[in-house]
């Protein structure tokens, strides 16, 4: 392949199109490692709103711990019949 390029050259149209290519590639790639910086206010966001919902979860965990735990008899559900008119 490398005597091919050799023996034909590369004209200046050749050039130019490799040079677009490399320059497109480049922001491409650019971009993709730019993502973060962009959407750095929402992944702020994310997080404060993550560590809420773990502050959340602890609280409610630590207040079931706290309760009496129920006896047999609390924690049937009693559902009552209603009369029919049969």
């Amino acid at each position: 392949m490398g005597n091919v390029i050799c023996l034909n050259g590369i004209s200046g149209v050749d050039a130019v199109f490799f040079i677009v290519c490399a320059v497109l590639i480049a922001l491409i790639i650019g971009i993709y490692f730019l993502i973060p910086v962009f959407n750095k206010k929402l992944y702020r966001d994310q997080r404060e709103n993550l560590h809420k919902r773990e502050a959340a979860f602890k609280s409610n965990i630590d207040n079931a711990q706290s309760n009496e735990p129920e006896t047999e008899n609390q924690a049937e559900e009693v559902i009552p019949e209603v009369p029919t008119d049969e």
